[in-house]
């Protein structure tokens, strides 16, 4: 139910942008942080996040643990005649107020079917006429498609025709106040063309010029946050990765990284670190968080087997990727989407957000992605000058692993 109301949200969403806040640490990894084992991790993941303690391990033993508290949770909660309370009800009536109209009927149907949602959403003018409702609206594309009412409700959002780009300018979206300052006009200075020339001379753009390859540089073997990058330690990485691939493969590697992540967070609860920071960790430093579940899960010796044949260390190489996935998106990413990041920083977001009548809560959370966002894409120009010789091969062999690398996101836009 959120992922349909963040995906319509997202579809709403306007350029706006945020105050900078110290927040450069907030998503670091300790690499020398030391784990608990990991069933006792397990154990005590069960013990929190359990609703209720059924007292047995399994199946066998069920009729000897059995008693009166159980029998009374049961006959409770049959007698319960009203919904339940949802904890995030008063989030979604305000996504569902803001967002237009028109979207009712595609997200209405599949609202009716979640239990726990009380009068408050269900009875909401526009949402409760769609209940057991198919959409009248239906893409031109897909109107054809014999039996297309049967479809589940879940469904629904797929079906209209805004989502293929059809009735675009009948639906009325919020808007912002727009207080940006006046776009500056003003011809180029020649001084800064000479400057330029001067340190970039013109030969070195010709055609026919000469394609010699560069010296990759010196490799460092001692990789840290603050080290730039060397050709050749983007080479030695990429290197690597198709060794990484084959990794995943091998055994049950892929489920047992991808049931280490919650884990994971439970971890960085205990120790205080924000729900919400502690996922939006694996976006902004997916190699080091590729490697805490290495030492989580114990797989040191094989994950070292592939990464040691380019001399890297767990840390080592960690270190690199990050750095080296980081640069690959800035050189990739398009113009107008660097300076939307650069726009970010001006404090425009987060004044956006308070007239659109977001809850403190609410404007915390969009200030972590935001800051999240702009360390995905931290880098220097030395480090996007080791990578631009190596993007096309990052590219081949980034498309092959996928944008997840064992349940981690590793190739983000």
């Amino acid at each position: 139910m959120r992922f349909f109301l963040t995906f319509i949200m997202c579809l709403m969403a306007i350029p706006v942008f945020a105050d900078e806040i110290d927040y450069d640490h907030l998503f670091d990894i300790d690499q020398q942080e030391i784990f608990p084992l990991m069933r006792e991790l397990e154990a005590d993941y069960k013990k929190e996040t359990a609703l209720y303690d059924w007292k047995y391990n399994y199946s066998w033993n069920m009729p000897k643990v059995f008693d009166s508290e159980f029998k009374g949770h049961i006959n409770r909660f049959g007698a319960i005649e009203k919904r339940l309370n949802n904890a995030d009800e008063e989030s979604l009536l305000r996504d569902l107020q803001r967002m237009p109209r028109e979207f009712y009927p595609y997200i209405g149907p599949v609202l009716h079917t979640v239990r726990g949602l009380s009068g408050k959403i269900l009875d909401l003018p526009g949402i409760k006429e769609t209940k057991n409702k198919f959409p009248e609206r239906v893409a031109a594309g897909l109107s054809h498609i014999p039996n297309l009412r049967y479809v589940s409700p879940e469904l629904y959002l797929f079906l209209m025709p805004e989502m293929f780009g059809e009735n675009l300018n009948s639906i009325e979206y919020p808007q912002p106040i727009n207080r940006s300052a006046k776009k500056m006009r003003g011809r180029i200075d020649p001084r800064f063309v000479h400057k330029v020339l001067a340190a970039t001379p013109v030969e070195n753009f010709r055609l026919n010029g000469s394609l010699a390859k560069k010296s990759d540089g010196v490799r460092n073997y001692l990789a840290d946050s603050d080290q730039p990058l060397s050709g050749a330690d983007v080479k030695a990485f990429t290197a690597t990765l198709d060794g990484l691939n084959e990794f995943r493969h091998q055994g049950s590697n892929e489920i047992e990284f991808i049931m280490a992540d919650p884990l994971i967070n439970f971890w960085d609860k205990k120790n205080g670190v924000d729900q919400n920071v502690a996922y939006l960790k694996r976006a902004v430093n997916p190699c080091q968080s590729i490697v805490r579940k290495v030492k989580l899960i114990g797989k040191r010796n094989e994950f070292q087997k592939i990464i040691g044949a380019q001399a890297f260390g767990l840390d080592d190489w960690a270190q690199t990727c990050d750095k080296v996935l980081k640069a690959y998106r800035v050189i990739k990413a398009p113009h107008a989407y660097i300076s939307s990041l650069k726009m970010m920083k001006t404090g425009y977001y987060e004044k956006s957000l308070e007239r659109l009548g977001y809850t403190p809560e609410e404007i915390q959370l969009q200030k972590y992605f935001l800051h999240a966002v702009l360390q995905m894409y931290n880098t220097d120009r030395q480090d996007i000058r080791a990578v631009m010789p190596y993007r096309e091969e990052l590219k081949e062999k980034l498309t092959v692993i996928g944008d997840h690398y064992l349940g981690t996101p590793i190739a983000l836009p």
